[in-house]
C-alpha cells in the first residue's frame, strides 16, 4: 500500500469518530450560545488565556519525543512521572495567577475560576503517558474513539448545566471530571502504575526527550502569546463582551486549523516514522497532501470572507451579530494559516528543530508586536495587524529558512504549493482595507476554483495508483 493510500486510511479511520466529535462539539456551541451571554463567554475566556497558555507546558513535546525514542517498561513509568511533575508544576502556578488574573481584568468572579482550572490542570497529566504509548503503538483509532466518549459527555454536561442555570461555571465544571474519566478509560488498554517515583529514572527520561522539549518549550512560550496577546488586550480594553464577541470570531476561524493540525500531527508523524520513508518521499508525499488540505480549508475561508454577518446570526443568534464584523477580516487569515501549521509537521519530522525553533521566535515577535500597536486603535485594526504579521514575516521566514533553505524546494515548487493562496490574501486584504467588500467575491472564486482543480487532480492521481 504506497503512502498516501496508507495515510487516508488512518486519517479517515481516526477522522470518523473525530470529525463526528468535532460536529458535535460545533453543534453544542450553536445552543449554548442561546442559552448564555457573549459577556458570560468572555469571563471564561479572559482565564482561558492564562490557563491555554500554561497547558501548552504540560507536553512541550514530550509525547513526540515518546514515539520517536524505543522504551520498556520503565521508560513509560518515568514519562508518566514526568507528566505529573509537569502537571504539578504548571497547575501551581495557575493557582498563584488566579487573584492577579482577577485584579488585571478588574473581575473578582475570575479568582475561583481560576482556581478550578488550576486543578484541571494537574488532573489531565494522568492520562498524556497512556495517550503517548498508544499513538507510539499505532492506536490512532481508540484514542479517537475515548476523544469521543469525553466530547459528549463534556456537551451534555455543560448544555444541562446551563438550561440549570450555572451560568459560565457550565463552560467549566464538566472540565473538572474530563481527566478523570479520560484516565479510567485508558487505564482499561495501558497499564502503567498511578506513581511509582524514582529520582534516576526521571534523569535518564529526561535525557531522552530534553532536546525536543526545549524547542517546544520556547516555540511554545511565544507562539501562544503570539495567537493569544489579542485576548488579552481586547478583555483588558474591550471587555467581557468586546473579548466574547472577537473570541468566538477567532474560534470559528480556527477551528479548520484545529481540526486539520490536530487530526493530522497525531496520525501523520506517526505513520511517517513507521514507514520509515526517505527525505526525497517525505518532501514529495508531503507536498501533495499539504497542497490538497489547504485546498479543503480554503472552502470555509470563502465562506467566513463573503458572508460572515449571516453565518454569526444563522448559528449564534441576534446576540452574537458582532462576529460578523472580525469573522470577515480573519478568514483571509485562514488561507495562510493552514500551510504554516502544516509546515510544522514537516520541521519535526525531518528534524530541523533548530530552525524550526528560530522561524518560530521571528515571526511570533513580529506578530505580538504588531497586534499590540493595533488594538491601540480597535478590534479591527489589530486583526489587520495580525495578517499583515503573517503575509510579510511568518509565511516569507517560513519559505525562505524552512522550504528552500532547509527542505531544498526550488522557488517554482514553492509557488506551486502557496502561490495562489498568497496572492488572493494580498488583494482580499487590499479590497477590506479599502472597504470595497463588494469586489471580494473575485479572489474568492479565483481560489475556488483553484481548490477544485487540485482536489480533482489528487482524487484523479490517486485512483490511478489505486488501479
Amino acid at each position: 500500500m504506497n503512502f498516501q493510500r496508507f495515510l487516508l486510511k488512518q486519517l479517515f479511520g481516526v477522522g470518523v469518530y473525530k470529525y463526528f466529535g468535532e460536529l458535535i462539539f460545533f453543534l453544542s456551541s450553536v445552543i449554548i450560545s442561546r442559552l448564555l451571554l457573549p459577556e458570560e463567554f468572555g469571563v471564561i475566556a479572559m482565564v482561558t488565556i492564562f490557563y491555554s497558555f500554561l497547558a501548552q507546558f504540560t507536553d512541550m513535546g514530550v509525547s513526540e519525543s515518546v514515539i520517536r525514542e524505543r522504551g520498556d517498561q520503565q521508560f513509560y513509568q518515568n514519562i508518566q512521572n514526568l507528566y505529573l511533575l509537569i502537571g504539578l508544576v504548571a497547575g501551581s502556578i495557575m493557582a498563584l495567577l488566579a487573584y492577579p488574573i482577577a485584579v488585571f481584568f478588574e473581575q473578582r468572579a475570575l479568582f475561583p475560576v481560576g482556581l478550578t482550572y488550576a486543578g484541571v490542570l494537574f488532573l489531565y497529566a494522568f492520562p498524556k503517558a497512556m495517550i503517548a504509548y498508544l499513538k507510539k503503538e499505532g492506536q490512532l483509532v481508540l484514542i479517537s474513539k475515548i476523544e469521543l466518549i469525553l466530547v459528549v459527555f463534556q456537551v451534555t454536561s455543560s448544555i444541562l448545566m446551563a438550561i440549570a442555570g450555572f451560568s459560565y461555571w457550565s463552560l467549566v465544571l464538566p472540565q473538572v471530571f474530563n481527566p478523570l474519566l479520560y484516565y479510567f478509560l485508558y487505564r482499561r488498554h495501558v497499564k502503567i502504575e498511578f506513581f511509582n517515583f524514582s529520582s534516576s529514572g526521571l534523569a535518564d527520561v529526561w535525557e531522552k526527550v530534553k532536546s525536543l522539549v526545549r524547542v517546544f518549550g520556547v516555540l511554545n512560550f511565544v507562539q501562544y502569546w503570539e495567537k493569544t496577546i489579542d485576548n488579552l488586550w481586547v478583555g483588558k480594553l474591550y471587555g467581557e463582551t468586546g473579548l466574547g464577541l472577537y473570541n468566538r470570531a477567532y474560534m470559528l476561524m480556527n477551528m479548520p486549523v484545529n481540526m486539520v493540525r490536530g487530526h493530522i500531527n497525531a496520525v501523520l508523524y506517526p505513520v511517517v516514522i513507521n514507514k520509515s520513508l526517505t527525505v526525497q518521499e517525505i518532501k514529495f508525499e508531503m507536498v501533495r497532501f499539504i497542497k490538497l488540505v489547504i485546498a479543503v480549508i480554503n472552502i470555509p475561508a470563502i465562506i467566513f470572507i463573503l458572508f460572515p454577518v449571516k453565518l454569526s446570526v444563522l448559528l449564534w443568534g441576534e446576540n452574537w451579530y458582532g462576529v460578523g464584523e472580525y469573522l470577515g477580516i480573519l478568514g483571509i487569515a485562514l488561507l495562510i494559516q493552514t500551510f504554516i501549521q502544516l509546515s510544522n509537521s514537516l520541521y519535526i519530522i525531518l528534524r530541523k528543530e533548530r530552525v524550526w525553533f528560530l522561524n518560530g521566535v521571528i515571526s511570533g515577535i513580529t506578530t505580538i508586536t504588531l497586534i499590540s500597536i493595533g488594538i491601540m486603535y480597535s478590534i479591527s485594526a489589530m486583526i489587520y495587524g495580525y495578517i499583515i504579521g503573517i503575509l510579510v514575516i511568518g509565511l516569507p521566514i517560513t519559505l525562505y529558512l524552512g522550504y528552500y533553505k532547509s527542505f531544498l524546494f526550488t522557488l517554482r515548487d514553492i509557488v506551486n504549493i502557496v502561490g495562489a493562496n498568497y496572492m488572493a490574501a494580498v488583494i482580499l486584504l487590499a479590497l477590506k482595507l479599502m472597504s470595497e467588500d463588494a469586489l471580494l467575491i473575485y479572489p474568492a472564486m479565483f481560489i475556488a476554483v483553484i481548490s477544485s482543480i487540485r482536489v480533482t487532480r489528487y482524487v484523479k492521481h490517486f485512483c490511478k495508483e489505486k488501479k
